[in-house]
């Protein structure tokens, strides 16, 4: 259908919500509200004739948006606006992050980060990379100390009221969290107006807690997802938006796997989302039944069994790499062991890492290292035997 000097002679009353996009202003899309039926009056190029068109639903967006070029009005110069306050701590909040700061629709206002931690071999005060990026994008970050407005400790019950003040003064639309490490409590909740999403690192209700990934490759798992949750006070136990499957690939660490979760997990979000404004989201709640959890990790129980058989062992190395890093001690010398994988049904090792030292191949540690590579070889060796 191709029409001249199209004008709108009428409009319904009803509103429909749509994700719009557009090739002038490519990656960028929002759901734009326009009414559900047009009626335009144009000139129908192939016959020459006048003509009326009626248009409903997709339709009449598309009319409408196309008469919009006409007179010089772009998509998002029709979008409601939307704030929203990110929460997270860890790397894998980076690729949300950046979305959410991007979108023509959704304005990120804020950001809540954990405080500033020691790191490093100087154990010098450092922000995490969540707050870096925040920075370099001029976005508000709070760091409170804790969100307990009532502890005894004054010093922290005051900061909470403080950062509470200043998320309400933020006026949230939306709170989106992605490995946040805190339970957020009812009156922070409180503060989003629409909806509180939380990202979590597989099929809910199993492997809820600090650690799902890790979880699930210890259970030497095939598969794995993204459950996008409506946020309830008791941990991960939130109403499902959606939920997406994945395959956990052979010899995956924990690493690699939430790194490939999290760069989907920024697409899903924005979908989910736009769904949520477009009033087409739906859920479901979760069966606590069969609800498993995770714990968090600590280097020290990163280090190994050895009485585990060579799957066992394996799962272990993939799930603590990189961090805090599987070890061993040999000759009191803790030693990592970052990767490894299964041949022939028994456990081969293919990267390590001495103390202070750069990660190397396991043929490296061996010609490098022989003493401690028999020593270390003997433990694998005897993997599930009993023997250590």
């Amino acid at each position: 259908l191709m029409l001249a000097n199209p004008k709108i002679i009428k409009k319904s009353k009803e509103i429909s919500k749509l994700v719009e996009a557009c090739l002038s202003i490519p990656g960028k899309t929002g759901v734009v509200e326009r009414p559900k039926e047009v009626a335009v009056r144009a000139i129908d190029i192939s016959t020459g004739q006048k003509i009326t068109v009626s248009a409903n639903n997709l339709f009449s967006h598309a009319i409408q948006h196309e008469i919009d070029h006409i007179n010089g009005i772009l998509f998002t110069d029709r979008l409601k606006h939307y704030r929203v306050v990110f929460w997270s701590s860890s790397e894998e909040g980076l690729p949300t992050l950046e979305a959410l700061s991007k979108h023509a629709q959704l304005d990120l206002v804020g950001v809540v980060t954990e405080t500033d931690k020691q790191a490093g071999r100087g154990h010098r005060i450092t922000a995490n990379p969540i707050k870096d990026a925040a920075s370099k994008l001029n976005i508000p970050v709070l760091q409170p100390l804790s969100w307990n407005i009532s502890a005894k400790d004054r010093n922290k019950a005051t900061d909470a009221q403080n950062n509470l003040k200043k998320l309400k003064e933020l006026k949230p639309d939306f709170n989106v969290v992605v490995s946040y490490g805190k339970i957020l409590p009812a009156n922070v909740l409180a503060c989003a107006k629409l909806l509180n999403v939380n990202i979590h690192f597989s099929l809910l209700p199993k492997y809820r807690g600090a650690t799902p990934v890790q979880g699930a490759l210890l259970a030497g798992e095939k598969k794995t997802g993204i459950s996008l949750m409506i946020m309830a006070e008791e941990m991960d136990a939130g109403p499902i938006l959606s939920a997406y499957q994945f395959e956990i690939k052979p010899n995956e660490t924990a690493g690699e796997l939430k790194n490939r979760l999290s760069q989907s997990a920024a697409f899903y979000l924005i979908d989910c989302l736009e769904e949520v404004l477009a009033d087409k989201a739906t859920y479901y709640e979760q069966n606590s039944s069969k609800a498993t959890y995770t714990g968090k990790i600590s280097a020290e129980s990163a280090e190994i069994d050895w009485q585990k058989n060579s799957e066992e062992f394996v799962n272990f190395i993939r799930a603590m790499s990189p961090k805090p890093g599987a070890f061993c001690l040999i000759d009191k010398q803790p030693i990592k062991i970052l990767k490894a994988h299964l041949e022939n049904e028994k456990a081969v090792i293919d990267l390590i890492q001495l103390p202070g030292k750069k990660v190397i191949s396991y043929n490296d540690f061996k010609n490098g290292h022989e003493i401690f590579y028999r020593q270390l070889q003997k433990l694998v060796d005897n993997l599930g035997t009993g023997q250590s």
